[in-house]
């Protein structure tokens, strides 16, 4: 099982230079948090009483493992895709003047991109913090998860249950109730450097922190076994076990490049955005997905007047092609209340055509945020992302962020 001491006193919310610090010693306290569904009950599948002249013991033990193998990859690969803020920003550093200006009415985006770049020699940096507790997964609480678990067929005749009478007991089931809980929290580092007027290249590094944590209750369903054939007992699983642990460290490292290719006065501005995600996050403990992909995308935005709407459509291929999607941001960031106030709402959606599950194949989020320029060229921001199918998928109500970063 997975077990950390203290798991259950750590604070909600870490203070982010506490996380710095963690990511020094990565994984030294965790042990392959993406098994821990499946770890449940020694990791082995329910084992049942052994007693009697004809042991019943394993009769559920196949089954068990399955349920739960499957239940827990179900979960645990929908991790590793929180959108991160956005490196565009609303100011250059002007060499002639020596200082910061705003190069458009609005501060920038928050999770979509717009075709500007920041020009040549200019730098910005910044960092976010993102915090998720995910509670569905495809429509399901995951703390009232539930998996039925079919009895073998003991004398292989192909059916379950009579003929003749005395199999009557493979009728009988185990039914699982699992409360499961996940949480994240990421620290993302970035920096976005302008090769030329038209060309940025960037990197993103995150530091991730993992929590989860399973209870399991077990139940013999009799449907015609009787308690002379199956129970829990001393020779076998308890009918309640749990599994907890965390795990801090480095995530996928996300390198990217963005050309703007037009920047026509009369028309929308466009350009293209290239973005590589190696897998340096270590995947069994949940701080990486383990697969490389490479993302292209189309950007065009427009600014008309205090308003810039954007649209961003892009292919991410992954190294699993379960993980590939189709990816598109639609939305604008609006001037409110004067200059050093923006607005943004992004409609944000992804689709996974080659995703086995098909309950999953699709999930549509919106997001909502604002930017503050409360220190003259270093932002502020803010921004949630909220479900609009909670049914799909691994899920969470609400996905919030902070963020701040400095151009110069």
């Amino acid at each position: 099982m997975i077990r950390t001491p203290d798991a259950g006193r750590r604070p909600r919310l870490k203070p982010l230079i506490a996380a710095c610090l963690a990511s020094c010693a990565v994984g030294a306290q965790a042990g392959d948090l993406r098994n821990f569904i499946s770890d449940l009950y020694g990791g082995d599948g329910i084992t049942l009483d052994r007693f009697g002249q004809f042991p019943h013991d394993a009769h559920f033990t196949d089954a068990s493992l399955q349920a739960l193998n499957a239940l827990g990859d179900g979960i645990t690969s929908g991790l590793g895709s929180l959108s991160l803020n956005s490196a565009v920003s609303g100011y250059t550093f002007d060499v002639q003047q020596g200082i910061p200006v705003q190069t458009t009415e609005s501060l920038g985006p928050l999770v979509a991109e717009r075709a500007d770049t920041q020009g040549a020699g200019k730098v910005t940096v910044g960092m976010s913090y993102t915090r998720a507790r995910f509670t569905k997964f495809n429509g399901d609480d995951l703390d009232s998860l539930r998996v039925r678990l079919p009895h073998i067929d003991a004398n292989e005749d192909g059916i379950l249950g009579p003929p003749p009478d005395i199999f009557a007991f493979e009728f009988d089931e185990v039914q699982v109730d699992i409360d499961a809980e996940v949480r994240q929290q990421v620290l993302a580092f970035y920096g976005n450097y302008g090769v030329t007027d038209n060309w940025d290249v960037g990197v993103i590094v995150p530091i991730v922190d993992t929590e989860v944590e399973a209870k399991a209750v077990a139940t013999i369903i009799d449907n015609g076994g009787g308690d002379a054939f199956h129970r829990f007992g001393e020779a076998g699983d308890a009918s309640t076990d749990s599994t907890d642990g965390s795990a801090t460290g480095l995530g996928d490292i996300v390198v990217r490049s963005k050309y703007r290719f037009s920047d026509d006065a009369a028309a929308a501005d466009m350009a293209v955005l290239g973005q590589v995600t190696m897998p340096t996050g270590d995947e069994d403990d949940l701080l990486g997905t383990g697969d490389w992909a490479a993302m292209g995308m189309f950007v065009a935005s427009k600014s008309m007047g205090n308003i810039t709407p954007h649209v961003n459509v892009g292919y991410e291929h992954s190294s699993n092609s379960d993980r590939s999607n189709l990816r598109y941001l639609l939305g604008f960031d609006a001037q409110v209340g004067g200059p050093n106030l923006t607005a943004a709402i992004d409609l944000l959606g992804r689709y996974f055509p080659n995703e086995d599950n098909d309950d999953a194949d699709h999930l549509v989020d919106v997001a909502i945020g604002a930017k503050w320029n409360a220190f003259g060229n270093a932002p502020i921001s803010a921004n949630l992302i909220l479900p609009l199918n909670e049914d799909k998928g691994l899920r969470a109500k609400v996905i919030w962020s902070l963020g701040i970063e400095y151009t110069f």
